[in-house]
């Protein structure tokens, strides 16, 4: 009875936990970034069988390529099982992309389980602790390596007792010199080596690198502030502002500038971009999915081949701009919808003059189905003008307008290309403006394009001709952009009368839009109307601060920008400028606060009294439906007011006697607590003189 009730509880918890296995292979394929589901997946995954836990881990790279936790359970698994045929295919696949130091000691591991001769187990130590060069918690690996040296029977006579010594010195030498935690204790192993040799050349060999060892061990604590807060078993993830990751990536931010300034002083340039590449290598097995980090390293390779050169060093110049290539190609693979990364590895590939490279590139992103190829052909056209003059850009162009997906800016483009490649071209350009407006006609944006290469003409007549064509082809509600175009044209080009009929046809339409019905006809403009009417470049016709009291529905249209030129911004980026005063503004009514009594039944707490100003202010403003300016986060904003640091108020200076005595009394009685302050004590003696 008791072995039945053992099995069918067995079966029972059996059951779930395939029922909740399946739950997460449904979450997963809904959301294939499901962290907590694939965590349970990959749990689960450890009591599959051989064949089953091979498919789920195959699932999980596919999504995380660069997560060495899975990489290494997979490989853990089919060494378990001693397939070594299965381990080395996926030790190809991992070790060059993803530096880990347990996964590489698994794999130096395999190698000595498989029966591989101790020259190439020693040549696999070495490839891999280069790989591992910045990593300041390679220390065990690398004493794993000095006794597999020490192991070493060296049979042979003098030269072979020789030749162990002298490996084994370069390696500790080697690893001394570069930033690991504990490398105290590597020091005194490599001293008791030394000494036990030959006292004299030992000492010798100790000096020669002290200074260095020292300046290592230095160098090691400012990393170890900078990796103790990195995550770096964390799964990689699509981009995302999130607090955690923004984090992190300041922690690997920071941890890639310290290398690239070289604290530990090395003379050879190489060496440096080796550990800054490794810190990136690293980096992108975390955050591969942002197209940042993978720009930032491959033009640091870029720029380090630019240095090269400069300094007559061709075989490392060209060694840095092929790695350069090989890295934003590595990254297309990982993003290929990514089009920053694409368009700036087609940039490198036309600065290097590989045409052909450059054009593959265009060519698969315009047969790409999960990429709107109207912004590809773009650039296209652009590089085809530079390399290959307008004859490209018109073949480039045809095959453009064929493509039932494009969108209106393809024609756009290839009108103001040809506007300055022959003499005729602005004859073409507005030929192509012409072709377009026949496809295009209901896009305000293609409208407005056409309506400023006329007016850069002076075409008064065919401006406003194109502007009646367009609003007669647009939607009533995407055509507000376009009178307000239209209005500035007419306050430039036409008559006061012009200006108030397109007025009142915006007035009209905008009221279609807003469903408002006609209590009485408008018969004059309002102040918003002449807010835009009146405004010109950077310049309002009242202060901006104003502009949302006057005029409502002129701030989300137009925000004077720095820069001094007009566009056309949204509300939530309208800044005043206006100096505030807090004295000009009213102070609460204390005398009329009513104390907070937290009670159920006490509805007279929950109400607010307000100063009789405020209420004045309150039943003078426009209604809230009238707003259409910014909207501030209130939690936000309350946020950074609490994170401000506030000064403290400086105390006016005194030079009475009584001052002076209560200052001396002040100083007297701070330094009697500052005596009996240990961690004062202690934190004034490590401070350094100034």
């Amino acid at each position: 009875r008791e072995l039945r009730s053992s099995l069918a509880k067995t079966a029972r918890l059996t059951m779930a936990q395939s029922a909740a296995f399946e739950q997460a292979k449904k979450a997963v394929e809904a959301d294939p970034f499901d962290t907590d589901a694939w965590s349970y997946i990959l749990e689960e995954t450890k009591r599959q069988d051989l064949s089953a836990a091979r498919e789920s881990y195959e699932a999980a790279l596919n999504v995380f390529p660069t997560s060495s936790t899975i990489w290494f359970d997979y490989a853990s698994l089919e060494l378990r099982h001693r397939n070594f045929d299965q381990l080395k295919a996926i030790f190809k696949r991992c070790l060059l992309t993803v530096p880990n130091l347990q996964l590489y000691q698994l794999y130096i591991d395999y190698l000595k389980q498989d029966g591989k001769s101790r020259e190439d187990i020693t040549k696999a130590y070495e490839w891999t602790l280069d790989k591992l060069v910045a990593d300041v918690g390679s220390r065990p690996f690398w004493e794993d390596f000095i006794h597999h040296l020490e192991a070493d029977p060296a049979i042979g006579g003098y030269i072979q007792q020789a030749q162990k010594t002298n490996a084994l010195r370069n390696a500790y030498k080697t690893c001394l010199v570069a930033p690991k935690t504990g490398l105290d204790v590597l020091w005194q192993a490599y001293t008791t080596f030394e000494m036990s040799t030959n006292k004299r050349v030992g000492k010798q060999a100790l000096d020669e690198i002290r200074d260095r060892y020292m300046q290592a061990r230095n160098v090691a604590r400012e990393i170890e502030l900078i990796v103790r807060g990195l995550d770096m078993q964390q799964l990689a993830l699509p981009a995302t502002r999130s607090d955690a990751n923004l984090r992190q990536k300041d922690l690997w931010e920071q941890w890639v500038a310290l290398e690239k300034a070289n604290p530990l002083k090395l003379e050879d340039p190489t060496m440096v971009v080796k550990r800054v590449m490794a810190v990136y290598q690293q980096y992108l097995t975390v955050f591969c999915y942002y197209t940042d980090v993978w720009y930032n390293a491959a033009i640091y390779l870029e720029k380090c081949a630019s240095e090269a050169q400069a300094r007559s060093d061709i075989q490392s110049s060209q060694r840095f701009a092929s790695e350069a290539r090989a890295l934003f190609q590595r990254g297309i693979d990982r993003n290929p919808n990514d089009l920053l990364l694409n368009f700036a590895f087609a940039d490198n590939l036309e600065a290097s003059g590989r045409l052909d490279e450059t054009k593959a590139v265009y060519e698969r992103l315009v047969v790409n189905p999960e990429i709107d190829p109207t912004l590809v052909y773009v650039q296209y056209m652009k590089m085809s003008r530079r390399t290959s003059g307008i004859k490209a850009v018109r073949e480039i162009f045809k095959r453009a307008r064929k493509n039932d997906t494009c969108q209106y800016q393809v024609y756009v483009a290839s009108a103001m290309l040809e506007l300055s490649s022959t003499e005729k071209g602005p004859t073409v350009c507005q030929k192509v403006f012409e072709l377009g407006l026949r496809h295009h006609a209901g896009q305000p944006g293609y409208a407005k394009a056409y309506l400023e290469f006329l007016t850069s003409l002076g075409d008064s007549t065919n401006i406003r001709a194109l502007y009646e064509r367009a609003l007669a082809s647009i939607s009533d509600e995407l055509a507000d952009s376009v009178f307000v175009k239209y209005l500035e044209f007419e306050a430039l080009h036409g008559e006061l009368a012009d200006v108030l009929k397109v007025e009142q046809r915006r007035h009209s339409t905008l009221r279609k839009v807003r469903r408002e019905a006609v209590i009485e006809e408008q018969t004059g403009s309002t102040l918003s109307d002449l807010v835009l009417r009146y405004r010109y470049l950077d310049l309002l016709p009242c202060d901006q601060a104003l502009v949302g009291l006057y005029a409502p529905d002129a701030v989300a249209i137009v925000t004077p920008t720095a820069s001094g030129s007009d566009v056309l911004a949204p509300a939530g980026e309208f800044r005043s400028t206006a100096t505030v005063r807090f004295s000009d503004f009213p102070l609460p009514a204390l005398d009329q606060l009513i104390a907070y009594n937290p009670s159920a039944d006490n509805d007279l707490a929950l109400q607010v009294v307000r100063p009789a100003s405020t209420i004045n202010l309150m039943a003078k403003l426009p209604p809230p439906s009238y707003y259409s300016g910014p909207k501030i986060h209130v939690d936000m904003l309350l946020k950074e007011i609490a994170n401000r640091g506030v000064p403290e108020p400086r105390a006016p200076p005194t030079t009475g006697a009584a001052e002076v005595n209560a200052s001396r009394l002040a100083a007297k009685r701070q330094a009697e607590d500052d005596a009996d302050d240990v961690f004062r004590q202690r934190q004034r003696s490590k401070q350094l003189p100034l």
